[in-house]
């Protein structure tokens, strides 16, 4: 174990890429914390686990990724990616250290996003907007996108909740500046 000075997180129940980190996130900066080097980060990031590490934030690494885990009650509650900066220091500086084996178990399996968080916020604003079963709104939508027009509001819905989860794409980003 060593230690990584003046670090910037952004700690949440999923990780989120720097790159999408917004100002209203609860961003901190911390200046010493605990780094470790651990075989594979796969498990910590890909299940809710209990660890045998005190209640306390660390940065573990094995080499070529990094994440940092805020442990509550024994458990990994929350997660953060570093910044491209702070990975390449931490990455650097464990190639130098032994791997500790920390004790841990896994819990459930966390549900991973892997799209972009403003690409969830425009999927999740148009699924809410055809929940509301505005028939209006519904047309124009389908109509937006398909350059069709029809009045069978289930066909319409049942596409455009398909279309959206697998598909989104240009169309349906301007169509969310339209009407959002």
């Amino acid at each position: 174990m060593k230690y990584y000075y003046d670090i910037t997180l952004n700690f949440n129940e999923l990780p989120i890429n720097f790159y999408e980190w917004e100002k209203s996130d609860d961003i901190e900066r911390i200046l010493k914390i605990k780094v470790y080097k651990v075989n594979d980060l796969k498990d910590y990031i890909g299940y809710n686990i209990e660890i045998d590490l005190e209640d306390d934030k660390y940065v573990l690494c094995d080499g070529i990724n990094s994440i940092a885990i805020e442990v509550i009650n024994g458990k990994v509650a929350y997660l953060s990616y570093l910044t491209y900066e702070d990975e390449i220091n931490v990455c650097q500086m464990v190639r130098k250290m032994t791997v500790t084996n920390i004790s841990y178990k896994k819990l459930t399996k966390r549900k991973i996003i892997h799209d972009l968080r403003g690409t969830l916020i425009v999927k999740n604003c148009l699924l809410a907007a055809l929940k509301e079963n505005n028939e209006y709104l519904l047309r124009y939508m389908y109509l937006q996108i398909t350059n069709k027009d029809s009045k069978d509001i289930e066909k319409i819905k049942k596409f455009l909740i398909q279309d959206i989860n697998s598909n989104l794409n240009d169309k349906y980003i301007d169509l969310y500046r339209k009407i959002i």
